[in-house]
């Protein structure tokens, strides 16, 4: 395969995953994310733009928390414009939702990838130890 064709298959691929799932899948496979950083911001503007037709974003702070309960109810959290215009708040109660999303998201995508990765493992000994592969000392 050319390198264009393998570049057309993934793009097919991650066409089907959504752009959020494709960034994840693109993090797990490289794990280098300070080494992207123009990526990086892209994808989260992708993604973002993705989500503002589909996600009902809370219009102000109280919504946000009643959303959020394990947010601290602070009057005024640190970032918040307070003097700023309705649409600053706005758009940093937009930004607030997408970080706690994907906060959420990557906890359970970590979930599912430690039990897979456990699964895997070599089962058990007895003593509660992993299973000593033989002709090999400690």
């Amino acid at each position: 395969m050319t390198e264009t064709e393998l570049v057309k298959r993934a793009a097919r691929l991650m066409t089907g995953l959504g752009l959020g799932n494709a960034k994840l899948a693109f993090y797990q496979a490289f794990q280098h994310k300070k080494l992207f950083p123009q990526i990086d911001a892209q994808m989260n503007r992708l993604v973002a733009e993705d989500r503002m037709g589909k996600v009902k974003y809370p219009q102000t702070l109280r919504q946000l928390y009643k959303r959020y309960p394990e947010l601290p109810k602070l009057p005024c959290p640190r970032g918040f414009p307070q003097r700023g215009s309705t649409l600053a708040k706005l758009e940093w109660i937009r930004l607030e939702c997408d970080k706690i999303d994907l906060e959420k998201l990557q906890k359970r995508t970590n979930y599912v990838m430690k039990d897979i990765l456990e699964a895997t493992d070599e089962p058990k000994a007895a003593g509660g130890e992993l299973a000593k592969e033989p002709g090999l000392d400690p």
